[in-house]
C-alpha cells in the first residue's frame, strides 16, 4: 500500500535512500544505483554474494548478531540479512551499526522498522565515527565488517 513512511530519492550522490513513500522505495531500490558505486543493489549483491555467504556463516546462527561500521543506510547490512537467509536459512539476526551522517543512521532505522523485519531485527544504529568505536562493547557481537570507509 501507498504508505507514507519512506521513499526513494535519487539525488544522493546518485543513491537510492529512503525518504517518503516505502511503496515505491521497495518497488525501486534492487535496481536504482547503489549509494556512488555506479551498479544497482542486485548488481552489488550478486558480486557480494559469494565472500558474503561463504565467510559470514560460519559465525552465526538464527538470533545471532551483526554489528557494521559505517553502515550508511543499511542496505549493506540488509543485503548481508538476504544472503544469509538464502545461502544458509540463518534468520533472526539482530544488527547493529554506526554511521557518522545522522542523515543515514535515519534511514537505516527506517529500513530495518519497515522493511527488514522480516529479514531480521534492529538493534541500536547510531551516529558515531568508525575512527573511535570505544562504544562498542568487546566481545558483544558474532560479526563485525565494515562495508568501507571512506
Amino acid at each position: 500500500t501507498g504508505s507514507n513512511i519512506d521513499s526513494v530519492d535519487h539525488s544522493n550522490n546518485g543513491g537510492a535512500f529512503v525518504t517518503n513513500n516505502l511503496t515505491e522505495f521497495l518497488e525501486t531500490f534492487r535496481d536504482a544505483q547503489y549509494e556512488d558505486w555506479g551498479m544497482s543493489y542486485n548488481q552489488v549483491k550478486e558480486g557480494m554474494y559469494h565472500f558474503k555467504s561463504t565467510y559470514f556463516p560460519p559465525y552465526l546462527l538464527d538470533g545471532g548478531t551483526i554489528y557494521e561500521s559505517a553502515c550508511g543506510n543499511g542496505l549493506n547490512l540488509f543485503m548481508t540479512l538476504e544472503i544469509l537467509q538464502e545461502t544458509h536459512d540463518i534468520e533472526n539476526i539482530f544488527v547493529y551499526g554506526n554511521d557518522p551522517q545522522v542523515g543515514q543512521v535515519n534511514q537505516a532505522s527506517t529500513i530495518f522498522d519497515h522493511v527488514a523485519p522480516a529479514r531480521g531485527r534492529k538493534g541500536n544504529i547510531c551516529a558515531a565515527a568508525s575512527s573511535d568505536l570505544s562504544f562498542v562493547p568487546s566481545n558483544a557481537f558474532d560479526l563485525v565488517f565494515t562495508g568501507y570507509i571512506r
